[in-house]
């Protein structure tokens, strides 16, 4: 016989990887099953199987489950009814340590995990897909002239259909899709899916990035670097990075070398063999290096020669950039200092996204913000490159003040510099002579998927 009300035995707040059940606290990589495991105690303690609402504190959501004595997850639908009194069940309260003796209310559950589609419907607060929203009825027509006056005219397409969202992977709302409720994904998890949607395009024709700040140790090779790897790594196009400099490039030296020593000089000599009906994308591994672990090649410049023995004008950088976006779906050009200098004014010709990295330095920051003033001051698509430059501040020590990083930022948005603003965290690893992306952590990855999504929206 059902009943109208349940009774929540155990209030549980899931922030990250800790899991709070009123004094109890769960924290690490198992906290998710040493929560449960907690509760399944409680639940043989008792005799039947315990009610309890979980907080995700990350997406805000709500669900109601129950566990039983053998580690039966399952939904728990219908009102819900305190057990400790009224109020707000996320204010701080002690919950029993010892088994309730109060009057077991039993709970409308399965004995075992019950099918997707009932599960779906068990989270409460779970909130709707955006697909689902955009593919809503539509309102009444306000007006007799726009309705449909035949019935072939008012027939639905058979291939209109609502996309069926995913259920969550990560969190607590994660470890209970994989328990056997299926949930919802939270916000942030909609937001990485997003972000990895974004970086996993394939876009009509080729299209370049320029890293540029007047400023040395900026940051553009760093950024260089991980773009490529994010943008090679998820899309899978064809991308090779382009050390655009004359001025001792080290961008080389960043990356692995294959087993030659080319640079762009060693092309220039073959560039109409190349851009010849002949050629083919196999032979740009005589001049490129690949990184074997981020799938993308790099053209290095020679940073032993001075910046006479490999400087060369806007015409050269334009049969470069053909050979390039010949065999290449993208090119990201690591560029030189001089904002004057021929070789940078024709790899900015030639940008489809512009990215400006920076330090948190003031001197830094200033370099960065002058750049985009003088490019709006410019006009024409010089003003659409800088109003749709993606800016990225790196955080280049460990000392740096959080409040310092907002600070920055801030002062970016303000002045209304770039069309986003993004950091990245300090990381050691980002202070390896070759990076190895693989051995970065896990928050500097997603800053880099964040800041990778943002230059994929304007491509």
């Amino acid at each position: 016989m059902a009943h109208s009300t349940v009774q929540v035995d155990y209030d549980l707040v899931a922030n990250g990887d800790h899991v709070t059940i009123g004094d109890a606290t769960f924290a690490g990589e198992s906290a998710y099953p040493d929560a449960m495991a907690w509760l399944q105690e409680r639940a043989a303690h008792a005799g039947a199987a315990r009610v309890v609402r979980s907080h995700d504190a990350g997406s805000g959501a709500e669900t109601v489950f129950s566990i039983d004595r053998a580690g039966v997850i399952a939904p728990v639908t219908g009102p819900v009814e305190d057990a400790a009194g009224s109020g707000s069940p996320w204010e701080a309260r002690p919950q029993p340590a010892a088994p309730s003796t109060s009057r077991e209310i039993p709970v409308d559950v399965a004995p075992a995990p019950v099918s997707p589609m009932s599960a779906a419907l068990a989270p409460a607060a779970a909130p709707s897909s955006p697909v689902s929203a955009a593919l809503a009825p539509a309102a009444a027509p306000s007006s007799p002239v726009d309705a449909p006056t035949t019935r072939r005219e008012a027939r639905q397409s058979f291939l209109t259909q609502e996309s069926v969202e995913e259920p969550a992977t990560t969190g607590f709302r994660g470890f209970l899709t994989r328990a056997g409720l299926r949930m919802a994904p939270s916000a942030a998890e909609r937001l990485h899916r997003e972000q990895v949607h974004l970086v996993s395009q394939h876009h009509v024709g080729p299209r370049t990035i320029m890293l540029a700040n007047g400023k040395g140790g900026a940051g553009k090779t760093l950024a260089t670097v991980c773009l490529a790897t994010i943008l090679a790594r998820y899309s899978g196009a064809a991308t090779v990075a382009w050390d655009n400099n004359q001025t001792r490039g080290t961008l080389g030296w960043s990356t692995e070398s294959a087993r030659h020593e080319a640079s762009v000089l060693d092309l220039l000599p073959d560039i109409d063999r190349l851009l010849g009906t002949s050629a083919q994308s196999a032979d740009m591994a005589s001049y490129v290096h690949h990184q074997t672990r981020d799938r993308y090649d790099v053209l290095k410049s020679k940073p032993d020669l001075l910046a006479s023995g490999q400087r060369f004008g806007a015409e050269t950088v334009d049969r470069v950039h053909k050979v390039l976006t010949k065999f290449y779906r993208l090119v990201l050009i690591d560029s030189g200092n001089d904002e004057t200098d021929p070789m940078w004014l024709a790899g900015l010709d030639r940008t489809d996204q512009l990215v400006v990295p920076t330090t948190t330095d003031d001197k830094w920051c200033e370099s960065a913000a002058l750049l985009l003033e003088q490019l709006v001051a410019a006009g024409g698509r010089y003003k659409e490159l800088a109003e749709n430059a993606v800016v990225i501040v790196g955080v280049e020590t460990s000392d740096v003040k959080p409040q310092k990083v907002a600070e920055q930022v801030q002062r970016f948005k303000d002045a209304g510099l770039g069309r986003d603003v993004l950091t990245i965290p300090y990381d050691a690893g980002l202070k390896a002579r070759v990076i190895n992306y693989d051995a970065l952590q896990e928050s500097t990855k997603l800053a880099w998927l964040a800041a990778g999504a943002a230059v994929a929206k304007g491509l």
